[in-house]
């Protein structure tokens, strides 16, 4: 298993039209009110968070950057400087077993901009250029058509179903190899899983 906590902090990637950068606490409102979403919640297994539980979230994401060297990132439009969503690569328990995974959740106003895969292109390129992942995973409700057209273009593969928190969920994997990413509009409704 790859010691994870020696790879260094991550806390700037920019694409054409967004900024990907570490989370910080005064990020909270925009991540709450992302998290407080029925609709961008649609396909979590959490449900809708309270702001107590977005409050735990958030320390959780910000503590990961220096326990694990990295974590979901709070992606910002450009143009506004406004957090739209999140994206990026944590440690996800799959079969009891702790892989880097890739989740992204954006707000319903952002849907179908193509903002999820040029979010979601960038956090991969990054994972294995500069912090060397050989692989990475995904998990996705199988009715959340979004964001598995997102994880298509990104090269991701069905690899099994499994049980996570309760919801029968498929597990995708993409190596480097097979990340040769599609250009297009992309309409994410929310993290793979």
């Amino acid at each position: 298993m790859r010691n994870f906590s020696a790879l260094p902090e991550v806390t700037r990637i920019e694409t054409p039209r967004l900024l990907l950068r570490s989370f910080v606490e005064d990020d909270f409102p925009a991540f709450h009110d992302l998290l407080s979403c029925p609709r961008v919640m649609a396909f979590s297994a959490t449900g809708v968070l309270s702001a107590e539980q977005s409050r735990v979230r958030l320390a959780g994401i910000i503590a990961s950057y220096a326990t694990d060297g990295f974590g979901k990132w709070a992606v910002v439009s450009r143009q506004d400087q406004r957090i739209i969503g999140y994206c990026g690569p944590e440690l996800t328990a799959i079969d009891a077993q702790p892989e880097p995974e890739l989740g992204f959740r954006f707000s319903a106003d952002h849907w179908g901009y193509g903002y999820a895969t040029e979010a979601a292109v960038a956090a991969l390129d990054h994972c294995f250029r500069v912090l060397g992942f050989n692989e990475m995973h995904a998990f996705v409700e199988p009715a959340n058509a979004r964001s598995i057209r997102v994880l298509a273009k990104l090269g991701f593969v069905h690899q099994r179903c499994t049980n996570w928190q309760g919801h029968v969920v498929d597990v995708l994997r993409v190596s480097p190899a097979r990340h040769a990413p599609e250009t297009g509009d992309s309409s994410a409704s929310g993290e793979p899983g």
